[in-house]
């Protein structure tokens, strides 16, 4: 009978997936770029998955593989009837799993991050989106896709500082460093960086979000304003979510390249807060979180798996799959 599991959490920019065995030892390990349905469309998506599944299981039987599990955790991939479709997806490319399971990439994060336990998480990367888990009941805030929501992820604070530069070039709005700060990154005048900005779309500007810290602590008065207006969004983000977890203390874990200082985002975030938090860095990626719901599966994980597995990760090297070239 087979041993193999696989975990995959695929992002708005990167997708990792894992092949490990049920005790936690981790057999092989892929990257490759982002998976989000919502933002590449599904031949996208599906391209990537099966490319990354396809070199992740190379060596073991290719993706008819036998598995014991899989579980996918996708950004984009439980909103409207994406939960469904996904798992068919899943499911197709891995035809040899006993069974699949599916859930957004923000289930990774909290799994990555408090195990199986009731708390919140979230996560600010390319896009926002927070969940929150309740007597094993999983319940979402935001996450609607950069059309939709108000702001709080690396995008929005990417757009927000091209807005600045592009309103203080015009004379619609104050002198900015950010704007320097731009050019410099892309390697062109601001007014001329539109269009290959719209043409490379969400990671492009989401790519930009750094910036809009550096500038902050030079105080460069737009970068504080974008800090102050994105942090606000994350706070009622956080306050959604308290609403769902009883009692005076919320676990929340953190995911995503915007925390990555999060002193400039604690200051202003922490006292709009209706709830105490207790925020939570996870020491695992989020990819074994997925490995943790894939294994909870059939069995609950332990600490002996935890360990096991933080001690492949560093161990088993990343083979990095590149976006397919059409012709």
């Amino acid at each position: 009978m087979s041993n193999l599991l696989v975990a995959i959490d695929g992002g708005g920019t990167k997708t990792d997936a894992v092949l490990f065995t049920a005790d936690g030892e981790i057999l092989s390990r892929v990257t490759a770029p982002g998976c989000n349905p919502n933002d590449f469309g599904w031949q996208h998506a599906a391209d990537v998955l099966e490319d990354a599944l396809d070199a992740l299981l190379r060596a073991y039987g290719g993706r008819k593989a036998e598995l014991v599990s899989a579980f996918g955790g996708i950004s984009g991939g439980t909103v409207g009837r994406n939960r469904a479709q996904m798992k068919k997806l899943l499911s197709d490319l891995l035809p040899g799993a006993n069974c699949v399971s599916n859930d957004s990439d923000a289930v990774s994060a909290l799994s990555s991050g408090i195990g199986r336990q009731d708390g919140c998480v979230l996560i600010s990367g390319t896009g926002s989106v927070g969940f929150a888990r309740s007597d094993g009941c999983i319940l979402r805030v935001g996450g609607w896709g950069y059309l939709f929501d108000r702001g709080g992820s690396g995008y929005d604070f990417g757009r927000d500082a091209v807005t600045a530069a592009l309103c203080a070039y015009d004379g619609r709005g104050p002198h900015t460093i950010l704007s320097g700060m731009i050019e410099k990154h892309l390697g062109e005048p601001i007014q001329d960086a539109v269009t290959s900005l719209y043409r490379k779309g969400k990671p492009a500007i989401a790519a930009l979000a750094p910036l809009v810290f550096q500038a902050a602590k030079k105080g460069d008065g737009a970068a504080c304003g974008i800090l102050d207006a994105n942090a606000e969004e994350l706070a009622k983000l956080c306050n959604a979510l308290a609403r769902m977890i009883p009692g005076d203390i919320c676990k929340t874990v953190l995911a995503g390249s915007v925390f990555r200082d999060w002193d400039q985002i604690s200051c202003r975030l922490e006292p709009l807060l209706m709830k105490r938090h207790e925020f939570i860095f996870p020491a695992m990626p989020p990819v074994f979180g997925s490995a943790v719901e894939a294994v909870a599966l059939v069995r609950e994980p332990d600490e002996a798996f935890e360990r096991a597995f933080a001690s492949g990760l560093k161990r088993c090297p990343v083979q990095t799959v590149t976006e397919r070239r059409t012709v």
